[in-house]
Parts: structure tokens; C-alpha cells; sequence
């Protein structure tokens, strides 16, 4: 979302926080310190090595998947559909196609998001 002055996006941050809808604002001091941030560091981490178990674990934490610790201990390697979502997603990421990833990732946490509320 843009707004165009600090109050508006303010205004906007703690609506969307309401709603339960992650954000970060842009050019904000500590930017890459917020939890959004180090949420989107691991999935990267995840999409690089998807068969690093630890680091798909760190992934599925993210509000991208929304899993809990207690979702994490059944999931077979050879099913699961999310272990194949990463290698999509990281097939995406070989070929150039940013657009493509960053948009299929988006709108995977913005139906985690709906689901979580």
C-alpha cells in the first residue's frame, strides 16, 4: 500500500494490524529487524534449499504457511504439498521469473492470513 505521509501510514499499519494482516514500513528505521523481514528471509532460505529440513521447518513457521510446532511433526517428505509449493517456488526463482514468485508467495500469506482470523 502507499499513503503519502507518515500519519496516513500509520492510519493504515494499525488497520491492517486489526485485521491481522502483517506489514512493514518501508524506509523505517530497523526495516529488516521486524518480524516480517526475518519471515521473509527464511522462506528465500527454504526456496534456495528445499530439502533442508530445518530451514523448510523455519518456513512453514512463517505466516506464509501458518503452520504451528504441532503441524510440523506429521508432514511426510515424499506428499507433502507444501515441500512441493517451495520447489515451485524456488523453480520460479531459476528461471528469472521474481514477478512470479514474489506473487505466488504473497498470495499464499494472504490465505494464511484470512484463514488465521
Amino acid at each position: 500500500m502507499l499513503a503519502f505521509t507518515n500519519p496516513e501510514c500509520r492510519e493504515i499499519g494499525e488497520a491492517m494490524r486489526a485485521a491481522g494482516l502483517s506489514f512493514a514500513f518501508y524506509k523505517e528505521d530497523n526495516l529488516f529487524q521486524t518480524s516480517q523481514a526475518k519471515d521473509v528471509l527464511d522462506l528465500l532460505r527454504a526456496i534456495a534449499e528445499p530439502d533442508d529440513r530445518t530451514l523448510r521447518a523455519r518456513a512453514f513457521l512463517t505466516a506464509f504457511f501458518a503452520l504451528d510446532l504441532a503441524d510440523l511433526a506429521p508432514r511426510p517428505d515424499d506428499a507433502d504439498p507444501l515441500l512441493r509449493q517451495l520447489f515451485e517456488w524456488r523453480d520460479l526463482a531459476l528461471a528469472g521469473d521474481f514477478g512470479g514468485l514474489f506473487a505466488a508467495s504473497s498470495s499464499k500469506a494472504a490465505s494464511c492470513a484470512a484463514r488465521s482470523v
